[in-house]
């Protein structure tokens, strides 16, 4: 009956029967449904752990408008959205879950098959059962996998030191990738991260890759790592790279590395100096010399005043802020890890 309802109402590109590890259930439910499962749902007890089956389906002429959702009023696609609630109404139960919108969408899809709706085979799908869990869950094959699934399922961007990303990029202890976000959690769960400390400031995840691991820095969308405005600005002004990853366009990486450098950094490194004034000059600007501290305060005070951006403390407390440099202050906790980290590098120098 639900099949022959939904054949009449849209183009039904796949049925594909899944069998997840039961002892990877429960992990799987809250990777998929990320933030969009209420606190402290029991999703597993609802639902079960057995076979499940998902139907992709085309809708030929969606219609767009608002509909209360378990997050609030939504524009979701009220052709899909209204047959689910009639669907569930019908079931006595909540047991079935369908997408608002393409975004949605092709997200469910990514994590369930690895791959995006456009890029599926439909042709090879939907022959027999799917045993695998969702993309990650043991960890990925490669980097380019990790990211080929963040492309499909949230808003992001490697923030810097992407030159030779993502082919040439160090793993295990030492490595350092700094990722900005908008959801912290969302993009967490997508990444399968596991956090590195217990201290709820901090924001640094190990994400496993074949044989060994990244460490991944997710910076989010009102964390006070930039200024919140600057941060949603980065994401919307994203763009794709080549090699299949997510950055910042030039003018956004050369500012926020120009920030990154005199308000999060006590000790400047050559390499910065080089990439600024490289990357100033090639955007037809005068080169950017970090060298001359004042010079490059007040070309980046001017850009942020500009753009209605602030300097802002970082809720981080492992990431630097030279609030002097700016005639602000700061948090008692945040002065004394400032004054021992000074005094590393000073002890270090000798």
């Amino acid at each position: 009956m639900l099949l022959d309802d939904l054949k009449s109402r849209f183009t039904i590109k796949a049925i594909i029967d899944f069998n997840w590890q039961k002892d990877s259930f429960n992990e799987n439910l809250k990777r998929f449904y990320g933030q969009k499962l209420p606190k402290g749902s029991k999703k597993m007890k609802e639902c079960g752990n057995g076979p499940f089956t998902a139907i992709i389906v085309q809708d030929l002429s969606p219609v767009y408008s608002l509909r209360v959702t378990t997050r609030g009023v939504s524009s979701v696609n009220i052709n899909v959205f209204d047959v689910k609630e009639r669907y569930r109404r019908l079931a006595k139960c909540n047991i079935l879950h369908a997408t608002n919108s393409e975004e949605e969408s092709e997200h469910d899809i990514t994590l369930l098959l690895g791959k995006s709706y456009n890029d599926l085979n439909y042709d090879l799908i939907g022959s027999g059962t799917i045993r695998n869990n969702i993309a990650g869950s043991d960890g990925w094959e490669s980097i380019q996998e990790l990211l080929y699934v963040l492309n499909h399922t949230c808003k992001y961007v490697v923030l810097r030191n992407f030159e030779e990303f993502p082919d040439n990029i160090q793993m295990g202890a030492h490595s350092d990738i700094d990722i900005l976000c908008q959801d912290y959690m969302t993009t967490k769960m997508i990444i399968n991260g596991k956090e590195s400390t217990r201290r709820p400031y901090r924001v640094q995840n190990i994400v496993k890759i074949g044989n060994s691991y990244v460490n991944v820095d997710l910076r989010y969308s009102g964390d006070n790592y930039l200024d919140r405005k600057w941060e949603e600005d980065i994401l919307s002004n994203r763009v794709l790279q080549n090699k299949g990853f997510y950055s910042p366009n030039e003018i956004d990486y050369l500012y926020s590395l120009l920030y990154h450098a005199l308000i999060q950094k006590i000790v400047i490194s050559d390499d910065y100096v080089v990439r600024i004034k490289e990357k100033s000059g090639s955007l037809g600007m005068d080169p950017i010399d970090l060298k001359e501290a004042d010079r490059a305060l007040g070309t980046l005070k001017a850009y942020m005043q500009q753009n209605d951006y602030r300097f802002v403390e970082p809720k981080d407390y492992t990431v630097g802020y030279n609030f002097e440099k700016i005639n602000q202050r700061a948090g008692i906790y945040r002065n004394l890890l400032l004054l021992a980290r000074k005094l590393k590098h000073a002890l270090r120098g000798k």
